[in-house]
């Protein structure tokens, strides 16, 4: 059921406002736990609507829409250093202010943070050590699929990081022979993260397969193929770099976000999705 933050409009429009609803009590969620001890995470939502995808998302993880020979970029990307100049302003309005860390010779090093608190992003869940700039009202938007579908790849900044966008549309277009399909493209995805990013950052990774397959699912709707299809598989470790914030529990993370935590191990899972 939609919150009751969200008044009526199109289905779309309810869709939009109970993210945006559910986002904000997230937040409170993961401030009334830990008041004191800045919990926070990133987040990102992909929702399958028949043939609309409504796109809620605050932090560094990234959503984005591959078709036959081309990508679109479905979330926002709320790195300081990305920031867009409304975002800025907003910032500067909540009085944050915008640095890097200082190394050991006095020199700035690293990406460009929002102080106090230090994030590397704009937007967040939690995070409640941080400046009040910090907020957790996602970016969302809502497309409609082309009658051929596409596969969605939402991921973490430890995938984005480290493999080109050219190469995750090969995997993308590779995905649509027989027997490949999201899972495979998750599992080709992930083997190519780990060869760079040598776990430094947390990398997770989610696949979504929304293409017509009227081939092999004749009498399903699109959504019904969505649930048929959807594959998820996420690596989650890696060591702090030593010019990172104050570090985060790992017990609070999902297969769509990226908890900013110093988690030691390694775990791989490929399920089906609900």
């Amino acid at each position: 059921p939609h919150s009751p933050a969200a008044p009526g409009g199109s289905r779309a429009e309810r869709i939009r406002n109970a993210c945006k609803s559910a986002y904000v009590a997230c937040d409170e969620l993961f401030r009334s736990a830990s008041p004191t001890r800045g919990d926070g995470a990133t987040a990102t939502c992909v929702i399958v609507d028949g043939d609309e995808v409504t796109i809620a998302n605050v932090g560094d993880s990234e959503a984005v829409l591959y078709l036959a020979g081309e990508s679109r970029i479905l979330s926002a990307d709320h790195r300081v250093g990305r920031r867009t100049p409304a975002e800025h302003t907003r910032l500067m309005d909540a009085g944050a202010a915008i640095g890097r860390i200082r190394g050991r010779n006095g020199q700035p090093v690293g990406p460009e943070r929002v102080y106090p608190g230090g994030l590397s992003v704009t937007r967040s869940i939690g995070d409640s050590d941080s400046t009040a700039a910090a907020i957790p009202d996602p970016d969302v938007s809502t497309i409609t699929l082309p009658a051929s579908g596409g596969m969605i790849v939402i991921a973490s900044d430890g995938v984005w990081d480290f493999v080109t966008k050219a190469h995750v549309e090969k995997l993308a277009q590779q995905s649509r022979k027989p027997r490949s399909g999201a899972g495979w493209m998750a599992r080709a995805l992930m083997r190519a993260t780990i060869q760079s990013n040598l776990e430094v950052d947390d990398a997770t990774i989610l696949c979504i397969d929304v293409r017509d397959a009227t081939d092999d699912l004749p009498t399903m709707s699109l959504s019904d193929k969505v649930k048929s299809r959807a594959r998820s598989i996420f690596h989650i470790g890696g060591r702090r770099p030593t010019t990172a914030p104050a570090g985060r529990p790992a017990d609070v993370r999902a297969a769509s976000s990226e908890s900013e935590s110093d988690e030691k191990s390694l775990s791989v899972s490929d399920r089906n999705a609900a």
